[in-house]
């Protein structure tokens, strides 16, 4: 974490990435909120996602009175459900790995936990 909060990939060579421009947030809908990093990570301060400049599943970090709930993995579509991947990241519903996450927010879209 960088003393902003929000997660920061370190460049081998420098140990930081250099924040290189905002842009919107297909997340949230924010209209400049996400930070794009030299490294390929991405960071947004609205709804807190962050995407891995390497490739990996993307992830969002939220604080709960005191505590981190960490979102892992993507939304992926759910064949055998019928569910498409729209909908899976509407709601937060993410693969990782061999599990599938269901992530549960207040109404003002805070991660309170997950089953």
């Amino acid at each position: 974490m960088t003393s902003l909060g929000h997660p920061s990939k370190t460049s081998p060579s420098t140990g930081s990435s250099e924040f290189l421009f905002h842009e919107p947030c297909e997340e949230c809908g924010s209209s400049d909120a996400k930070s794009v990093y030299d490294d390929g990570h991405t960071y947004c301060f609205v709804c807190h996602h962050y995407t891995h400049g390497d490739g990996e599943p993307s992830s969002h970090i939220h604080q709960t009175q005191g505590r981190s709930v960490q979102i892992t993995g993507s939304a992926q579509r759910l064949q055998k459900r019928n569910i498409s991947q729209k909908v899976c990241e509407k709601y937060k519903i993410y693969r990782d790995g061999d599990k599938l996450r269901f992530y549960y927010h207040d109404e003002s879209g805070i991660v309170k936990g997950a089953r």
